[in-house]
């Protein structure tokens, strides 16, 4: 086995013997110890890869600090299983113009990922960074800078390979779609736009008010907490509500309350049963109510949805940056909580919704 004091050898073995190609991925490898002789005191027998980007989609380093959760969680994983001796990291990004690798952000990874492995005795050998597995490609050190180009023909034992896990984030049970429920609605939108339109058209058009919306939304929300049934005509129908910027600004409020939990039900329902990409503001008010009471993992995955569906979102990019610089709750509920004086300049007490 190439020596990791070869480090274009040893990096072009390991990315070779990998069963597809590494992409916008962060290699885990367990290190063990060898007797095998001078340049091959250690091996390498399992490789876990876990994904970059937590979206799959380059949305910059707010969601590359969303993904570091999971990989933190995977380096330690990784030491558990495999007991190893010290652990490397290879980190595979994609080129693009005017964001050249190294980034900062590869560097910010490693050091949180150094001083976490510190924090159980355990050492991190050595990490890379390169944008490409081909030969020829360029490698870099994260710890010295040093560099060097990825070479052809690399020998490496394919038996000490026995393992590549996938990037493991799979999206809670709760969250995933409901295909014959997504159609319905989307049919049922369909139709409240052609009615809208059709109104439009003739010059009788009545849209609801934003108060009669945000009632609309509080029903609902009342509704899916007491484990009541909502169609797909209402599912529609709260979608188009929460388009309305009063609407969601109050109800960015209450979801950021002691009573956000209550709001939970119906902003999982919405994330099940409308179409990509529909979901992004029933995410965002799960990942607020989520955040709140520091359910970690639906926060996460709430976001993923939200900016997989749009990525421009304000709110969500602020939420963001908020989980990556662990911003306390009560900032953001401080933040927030002047959607109740918007609901009230509607006529409405939001608390008072509930009940």
């Amino acid at each position: 086995m190439p020596s990791i004091e070869d480090p274009g050898a040893f990096l072009a073995g390991v990315l070779s013997q990998l069963p597809r190609p590494a992409h916008r991925i962060v290699l885990i490898l367990p290190v063990q110890t060898s007797d095998a002789g001078p340049g091959e005191d250690f091996y390498v027998d399992a490789v876990r890869g876990v994904a970059l980007y937590s979206t799959g989609a380059d949305l910059g380093l707010v969601d590359e600090n969303i993904a570091t959760t999971p990989i933190l969680a995977h380096t330690l994983d990784v030491y558990s299983l495999h007991n190893p001796a010290a652990v490397a990291v290879i980190i595979v990004d994609d080129p693009r113009p005017h964001r050249p690798v190294p980034r900062r952000t590869h560097y910010e990874l490693i050091a949180k990922l150094r001083e976490q492995l510190a924090g159980q005795d355990i050492e991190l050998l050595e990490a890379w960074t390169l944008t490409g597995t081909v030969p020829g490609q360029r490698w870099t050190s994260l710890f010295e800078n040093d560099t060097g180009l990825l070479p052809t023909g690399a020998n490496f034992d394919p038996t000490s390979i026995e393992e590549f896990s996938p990037a493991s984030e799979p999206i809670p049970a709760v969250l995933v779609t409901d295909p014959a429920l997504a159609v319905a609605v989307k049919g049922a939108l369909k139709s409240l736009n052609q009615a809208r339109n059709a109104a439009d058209a003739a010059g009788r058009a009545e849209h609801p008010s934003p108060p009669e919306m945000l009632r609309l939304v509080l029903n609902q929300i009342r509704a899916a907490d007491n484990g009541i049934d909502i169609g797909a005509l209402d599912i529609a129908r709260v979608e188009i509500a929460m388009h309305d910027e009063t609407v969601c600004r109050s109800l960015y409020a209450l979801s950021s309350s002691p009573r956000g939990t209550a709001t939970q039900a119906l902003w999982t329902l919405l994330i099940r049963a409308l179409p990509s990409p529909r979901r992004a503001q029933a995410a965002l008010q799960l990942a607020v109510s989520a955040y709140i009471s520091e359910d970690l993992d639906m926060v996460l995955a709430a976001l993923r949805i939200a900016l997989t569906d749009d990525p421009t979102e304000p709110t969500g990019r602020q939420l963001a940056d908020d989980i990556a610089l662990a911003v306390p709750a009560t900032v953001i509920v401080e933040r927030l909580r002047g959607g109740y004086l918007t609901a009230a300049e509607l006529g409405i007490d939001l608390d008072l919704g509930l009940d």
